[in-house]
């Protein structure tokens, strides 16, 4: 399942991220790496980015990006920081 399709709300762990370098470096400078816990705290309307949740850390997401990190399901979100996920 890529990063786009797991539903608000749920956990997945990172098992891959189909990207060139330039954009892997950006995502590692994001907090986004292999085997990091990550969840879908909001979508856009209209096709918008996604808001994720990673190591405490909010940040918006294009689809198209989000469409190319697989996760694998791992949980429902715990719910930390004030009820806004992992």
């Amino acid at each position: 399942m890529t990063l786009e399709q797991l539903p608000p709300g749920a956990c997945g762990r990172i098992v891959s991220i189909d990207v060139g370098w330039g954009l892997r470096r950006r995502l590692e400078q994001m907090g986004l790496q292999l085997g990091d816990l990550v969840s879908v705290t909001a979508r856009a309307p209209f096709r918008g980015p996604l808001l994720i949740c990673t190591r405490g850390t909010q940040t918006a997401l294009g689809r198209g990006v989000a469409r190319r990190i697989e996760v694998s399901y791992v949980s429902e979100a715990p719910r930390t920081n004030g009820g806004r996920g992992v």
